[in-house]
């Protein structure tokens, strides 16, 4: 390259996201603080790679996760969602009940 001469990348970050929505029995949405959600990479569930509250929007890179939904009114209380596929340019909403 030489003096002056203006260089140009493009750059791609392929990503979806990602929705879980957590729901009592009753089948009342739990929002705020009830029930925390954590992403894993596939087979990897020794430190998550993403957290949010439930309903809230994740924008994560393109691939397969594992997620931990974890009720934080009862502590024992989790759900996996396993295998679950992003693609890029798209949203994924799942569901949980506690």
């Amino acid at each position: 390259m030489n003096p002056g001469e203006t260089l140009e990348h493009t750059l791609s970050f392929p990503s979806g996201r990602l929705i879980v929505r957590a729901y009592d029995e009753s089948g009342a949405e739990l929002i705020g603080d009830n029930v925390f959600v954590y992403v894993y990479a596939t087979d990897e569930h020794s430190r998550p790679i993403a957290s949010a509250r439930s309903g809230e929007l994740i924008t994560l890179t393109e691939g397969v996760y594992d997620v931990r939904a974890a009720d934080t009114r009862r502590e024992t209380e989790t759900r996996w969602l396993n295998d679950i596929r992003l693609r890029t340019g798209l949203m994924t909403e799942r569901a949980v009940t506690f």
